[in-house]
């Protein structure tokens, strides 16, 4: 746990989640239960602890079972949806299919609904998918790219609607097509706009475009070439 000062930062002491994590770790945080959620691959489920934070020490509650089928890659998406109390939480599963799950902190227990696949087809790698969350809709926005062939695929959104620990899916609408490989689509809700900015690569270069969101259904503005000539591989997933 680090502690900002004007600055810099300080730090406590180094604390074990889990010694046997098989792929990489996620962090959400509960802004209405004040704590965090700790998602890791471990053999082949995905387990979840609640972290406790008091000063610069953290306390982990038990271990929960977020999913009995393991990752296909170490990336995973995470968002909160403070209206449901839930942590959302997407990555890919066997067969490279989408998956996603909701779960509930209780003090320092985290308890997981059923999962849901997003998408039965090959998501093309690890930074083809990305969430974010709407607080005016009060839903989740789910970004990915399907793969068609070897060389392209198509952009999908759906909205994630949460009702406790269960999840329901809008039918997949195509937000872009055939785009090439390494697409990394992203997705970023902005509550003083009111808008969702959604980017991703298309011939090396980063295109984005403003979507404006109505029942499950996005209207979009003029996409914008804002990177171009360049290597604009690797977009990583960002958290505001």
């Amino acid at each position: 746990v680090g502690t900002v000062s004007g600055t810099g930062i300080s730090f406590g002491t180094p604390a074990s989640v889990q010694t046997s994590v098989s792929r990489g770790s996620y962090v959400c945080f509960d802004s209405n239960a004040g704590k965090f959620a700790i998602i890791y691959a471990k053999s082949s489920t995905i387990k979840a602890k609640v972290a406790t934070i008091s000063g610069t020490s953290v306390s982990f509650g038990s271990e929960a079972s977020v999913d009995s089928e393991s990752m296909q890659t170490s990336v995973g998406a995470t968002v909160f949806d403070p209206d449901q109390n839930a942590i959302i939480f997407a990555r890919m599963g066997s067969s490279n299919h989408g998956r996603i799950s909701a779960g509930a902190i209780s003090g320092t227990s985290i308890s997981w609904g059923s999962t849901v696949e997003y998408s039965t087809d090959y998501i093309e790698n690890n930074l083809s998918f990305d969430l974010t969350y709407d607080t005016s809709a009060n839903k989740t926005i789910l970004i990915y790219k399907r793969q068609i062939n070897s060389s392209s695929g198509d952009i999908y959104y759906r909205i994630v609607t949460t009702s406790g620990t269960s999840i329901s899916l809008s039918t997949q609408t195509v937000f872009f097509v055939s785009t090439n490989n390494s697409a990394f689509p992203r997705c970023c809700y902005s509550p003083a706009a009111n808008k969702t900015f959604f980017s991703y690569v298309q011939n090396s270069n980063v295109q984005t475009v403003v979507g404006t969101l109505s029942g499950s259904t996005f209207s979009f503005g003029t996409t914008k070439n804002n990177i171009a000539g360049g290597n604009a591989n690797n977009l990583n997933h960002r958290r505001y």
